[in-house]
């Protein structure tokens, strides 16, 4: 769906398998199981199309989740209560958040917002019995806004140990940050609009502002 998800799933599938597990990974384009009617959806209608595609997914969860020993859901939207105890849902953001942070200036993205709004609180009110882990304490709260207790909800955080990763296996751009003394604060992604990275450089600056012990480093 995005070049962060891709990259995760890649990764995650990679070492899976050479633990000796078999994967089975599900998108709009596969590889393994392939739900290509929500492709032109996704194109023309955004977050309604990746709606569309969930709707799909909780049809085949519940035929198939029998099968597996266990599925990893990416941010989903399940409409139907697939009761399943090996369903584990990683939740990025919501929704709810978007909507209470966006700046409604342009309101042109209103009726948007509000349609996947409702949609996403139609499809939490089916998936609070499932397993949870974020991936920051602010998706924590975010979750209980739709009742899903905060107890038991591991999060996995987006980033980098360095002190768990030997030097030799990393990457030049960040054997040479491991080097560096102080507090490293690393972005590594698209340098895209919604991204927001005026407003990352601008928390920067006042860090800065406070100690010059913190620095930034950007890895496209």
């Amino acid at each position: 769906m995005g070049s962060g998800i891709a990259n995760l799933v890649y990764n995650l599938n990679k070492s899976l398998t050479r633990l000796g597990h078999s994967v089975d990974i599900c998108s709009p384009i596969g590889p393994d199981i392939k739900l290509e009617e929500a492709v032109k959806p996704i194109e023309r209608f955004g977050g309604f199309g990746i709606a569309y595609f969930w709707y799909k997914v909780g049809g085949l969860l519940e035929t198939k989740h029998k099968e597996y020993d266990l599925i990893l859901l990416h941010n989903p939207l399940l409409f139907r209560e697939v009761k399943a105890k090996n369903i584990v849902c990683v939740v990025h953001t919501l929704f709810y958040f978007i909507f209470k942070e966006s700046d409604w200036r342009n309101i042109k993205k209103l009726p948007y917002y509000l349609g996947m709004l409702a949609l996403e609180s139609y499809a939490y009110k089916h998936m609070r019995h499932l397993s949870f882990a974020v991936t920051s304490p602010k998706t924590i709260s975010e979750l209980e806004h739709y009742g899903i207790k905060p107890e038991g909800v591991p999060i996995i955080y987006n980033g980098h140990d360095f002190s768990a990763t030997p030097v030799k296996s990393l990457p030049k751009s960040l054997e040479y940050l491991k080097s560096k003394q102080g507090i490293r604060l690393v972005y590594v992604g698209r340098f895209a609009y919604k991204k927001n990275l005026p407003r990352l450089l601008l928390v920067f600056k006042h860090l800065r502002e406070l100690s010059n012990i913190y620095h930034l480093y950007l890895i496209p």
